[in-house]
């Protein structure tokens, strides 16, 4: 994989700005650095999964789940088993998620999630039905978007 200012160097090369004694001239690298950050972020704003991680998370007792604060929900895409998950209505899934946990005899081993909404005040917060039973050990495939990356001179 390249590096930034391998990258930065190739776009100077194809500007014709990498003359001997003369490299970086009439393109500054704080300049190109600037327009790979405005690139990133218009590719970001328009194709969001280009940033996401197909990723495993395991899902506490309850119907009201937790990821870290720096990551974002983009989708969960299935179960463990590959079984997909639907996306559902955020207002139902609130007015749901408060009730008590399912039993472990009540799920038993064949648990699985059917649908999940993403809180629209939160987005580190969602939920999942029917809610995660105690006990159970569950992980369901999802799809986390951490941000658009920012590059500057010390990544170099």
């Amino acid at each position: 994989m390249k590096q930034v200012g391998e990258i930065v160097t190739h776009v100077s090369k194809e500007l014709n700005d990498q003359r001997p004694n003369r490299a970086f001239t009439r393109w500054g690298r704080g300049f190109l650095l600037e327009c790979l950050n405005l690139g990133l972020a218009e590719i970001g704003a328009y194709r969001t999964e280009a940033f996401c991680v197909l990723t495993d998370i395991t899902l506490i007792p309850g119907g009201t789940q937790y990821v870290n604060n720096n990551i974002t929900i983009a989708a969960i895409t299935a179960n463990s088993d590959g079984t997909p998950i639907r996306k559902a209505d955020n207002n139902v899934d609130i007015g749901y998620a408060a009730y008590a946990k399912n039993e472990t005899q009540c799920a038993g081993d064949e648990y699985k999630v059917r649908t999940y909404s993403v809180d629209t005040k939160n987005t580190h917060v969602f939920y999942v039905n029917p809610p995660c039973p105690k006990g159970a050990t569950v992980t369901v495939k999802a799809s986390l978007f951490s941000g658009i990356p920012i590059y500057g001179p010390e990544d170099w």
